[in-house]
C-alpha cells in the first residue's frame, strides 16, 4: 500500500470512530521511509487518533535539526499539548507567525484552557475568527469561543455568540448537540432552570449514542439543575464516579466543586483548593462557593493522615517518625512534590519532565526514560524505608494515592502573580476615599474583566486589605484600613 493510500486509509478510519484500526496502520508504520511531505500529515493522523508518542517521533527529528516549517512545528506543539507539555507548546506556538497559518492561534488558546487560563484564551479566539476561515473550522472555534465566554460570566457576548453559532451549525450534528449544552449553561447562569433542561434534552437526544465526555457533560448540567432545585438526587455523585471511571478528570474535579456547593465541608474545600494547581480554577472554586466564611489558603497545609508521620516537601524532612529513615534525593523529593501539584488528576510523563527539568526540551526519544528512572528511585526510597505512600500509574499517567497511615506537608505560595499586585494597588488607589464598591464596578474602573477582577478581590480579602459583606449580587467591598 503506497503512503498516500494509507493516509486517506487512516484518515477514515479516525472520521469514522476506528481509532483502533487507525493504531494498528500508524504503529507499523516506517518513519524512516516517509516522505517528508507526508510527515506532517501522518503526525495529525496520530495526534487526532490519540497516537501522541508515534507522532512525536515523526516531527520531533525535523524540529530539533530547526528544518521544520511553521505548519510542522504547530502539529508538533499540539502534540506536546496533548502530551502533557503545555508550557513548552505554548513557548513553541508564541514564536509562530499567525498570518501563515491562523490555526496558531486556535492551538494556542486551546492550551490556555487546559490551565483554566481562559482570560488568555479569549483575544485569541477573536483573532482567529477574524480570518477567512473555512465553515467547520469556524464553527469550531465559535464553539470554543461560547464557552469561554460563559466561563468568564460574559452572558451578553455569549449570547451573541450562540445565536450566530447555531445559524452556522444547521447540520453540524455533534457540534449543534454541543451547543445546546452550552446554551442550557447560559440560561443556568440566568436561573432560566426551566429553559436549561429542555436545552440538554435536545443535546442528550443528538449525543446519546455518543458514549464519550459530551454526554457526561449533559449529565453535569442537569446534576447542577438538582441541587440548584433542592431535589433530592444522587445525580452529581454519580457523575463523580462516572467521570473518574471515564478518566475524565476535570469533570471529575467540577463534580467536586458542585458537592460543595450543596453541602459545604471545610476539609474538602482546602483538599480542593489545595491540589489544584490552576489559579483561574481556584478563582472559580471560590465564586461558585460565593461564602463569606471561606477559610484562607493556608501557607502550609497537611494532606493526608492527621496524627501520622508526615514528610514536609519544602524541606525533605520527615517528622513525627519513630525510627531512623535515610532522607529522599532532591530528584526524589521534587518528584514527590510535582505530583502533590494536583491531588485529582494523574500526570503524564512530558508533565512530570516540564516539572522535573524546567529548562530542558521534552524529547520523546530520551525524557520518557529520565522521568521512569525517577519514579523507580522513588518508590525503591518509598519501599525501603517502609513509607506508606504510593505513586498509581494508569495508562501511562501517575499520582499520589491519598495516604491513610502517612502525610505529605505542602507548601503554598501566598504571593500574587505581579499582575494581580499591580491590579489590587491601583484599587486601593482609585477606591481610597469611597466607602464601599461592588466587583463590576471595580472591573469597570480599572478596565478589567469581572473573572479576574474576582481574583483580586479574593486575594485582598485573604491579606486583609479587603472587607467583604453581603452575598451573591448584593455583595460589596471596602478597604481595610484599620
Amino acid at each position: 500500500m503506497s503512503f498516500q493510500a494509507l493516509l486517506r486509509e487512516c484518515d477514515e478510519h479516525i472520521r469514522q470512530g476506528r481509532d483502533e484500526k487507525a493504531h494498528r496502520l500508524l504503529r507499523e508504520l516506517e518513519i524512516s521511509k516517509l516522505p517528508r511531505s507526508l510527515q506532517r500529515d501522518f503526525a495529525n493522523l496520530c495526534r487526532r487518533s490519540g497516537l501522541l508518542s508515534q507522532g512525536l517521533r515523526i516531527l520531533t527529528p525535523l524540529v530539533r535539526e530547526e528544518i521544520a516549517s511553521e505548519a510542522e512545528r504547530a502539529e508538533y506543539a499540539m502534540l506536546l499539548q496533548r502530551s502533557g507539555a503545555v508550557t513548552e507548546a505554548l513557548g513553541v506556538l508564541q514564536k509562530l507567525d499567525p498570518q501563515k497559518d491562523p490555526q496558531i492561534l486556535l492551538f494556542q488558546a486551546f492550551c490556555h484552557f487546559n490551565e483554566w487560563n481562559y482570560e488568555a484564551a479569549l483575544p485569541l479566539l477573536h483573532r482567529y475568527l477574524e480570518f477567512p476561515l473555512a465553515d467547520y473550522p469556524r464553527l469550531i472555534a465559535r464553539v470554543n469561543l461560547v464557552a469561554c465566554l460563559l466561563t468568564l460570566h460574559q452572558w451578553e457576548a455569549a449570547a451573541h455568540e450562540i445565536e450566530r453559532a447555531f445559524a452556522e451549525a444547521e447540520n453540524a450534528g455533534r457540534l449543534r448537540g454541543n451547543l445546546h449544552e452550552l446554551r442550557a449553561q447560559w440560561h443556568l447562569g440566568r436561573g432560566r432552570f426551566s429553559d436549561a433542561r429542555k436545552d440538554l434534552v435536545q443535546a442528550q437526544a443528538i449525543l446519546g449514542g455518543i458514549q464519550n465526555e459530551d454526554l457526561l457533560f449533559v449529565r453535569k448540567w442537569n446534576a447542577v439543575i438538582d441541587l440548584k432545585e433542592k431535589t433530592e438526587s444522587d445525580a452529581m455523585k454519580i457523575v463523580l464516579r462516572d467521570a473518574e471511571k471515564a478518566s475524565d478528570w476535570e469533570t471529575a474535579r467540577e463534580a467536586r466543586l458542585f458537592l460543595l456547593t450543596d453541602h459545604f465541608d471545610h476539609d474538602a474545600y482546602l483538599e480542593l483548593l489545595v491540589g489544584t494547581p490552576f489559579t483561574g480554577y481556584r478563582a472559580r472554586i471560590q465564586s461558585r462557593l460565593d461564602r463569606t466564611d471561606l477559610p484562607e489558603l493556608p501557607s502550609r497545609w497537611r494532606w493526608g493522615a492527621p496524627d501520622s508521620a508526615a514528610l514536609d516537601l519544602a524541606t525533605g524532612e520527615l517528622h513525627g517518625m519513630t525510627r531512623t529513615v535515610r532522607p529522599p534525593t532532591a530528584k526524589c523529593l521534587q518528584l514527590i512534590e510535582a505530583l502533590s501539584q494536583d491531588l485529582f488528576r494523574p500526570q503524564r510523563l512530558a508533565t512530570l519532565f516540564g516539572r522535573l527539568f524546567p529548562r530542558e526540551h521534552f524529547d520523546i526519544f530520551s525524557s520518557p526514560q529520565r522521568v521512569h528512572q525517577i519514579l523507580r528511585r522513588t518508590r525503591r526510597w518509598l519501599s525501603e524505608n517502609d513509607l506508606p505512600l504510593q505513586i498509581e500509574e494508569s495508562g501511562g499517567q501517575f499520582r499520589l494515592r491519598k495516604p491513610d497511615r502517612f502525610a505529605l506537608i505542602l507548601t503554598l505560595s501566598r504571593e500574587p502573580r505581579d499582575n494581580q499586585r499591580r491590579l489590587l494597588q491601583r484599587l486601593e488607589r482609585d477606591f481610597g476615599t469611597e466607602p464601599y464598591f461592588t466587583g463590576p464596578e471595580a472591573a469597570a474602573r480599572l478596565g478589567i474583566s469581572e473573572s479576574l477582577m474576582k481574583r483580586v478581590l479574593a486575594w485582598g480579602v485573604a491579606q486583609k486589605r479587603l472587607r467583604r459583606q453581603g452575598r451573591g449580587s448584593g455583595t460589596t467591598y471596602s478597604l481595610d484600613v484599620a
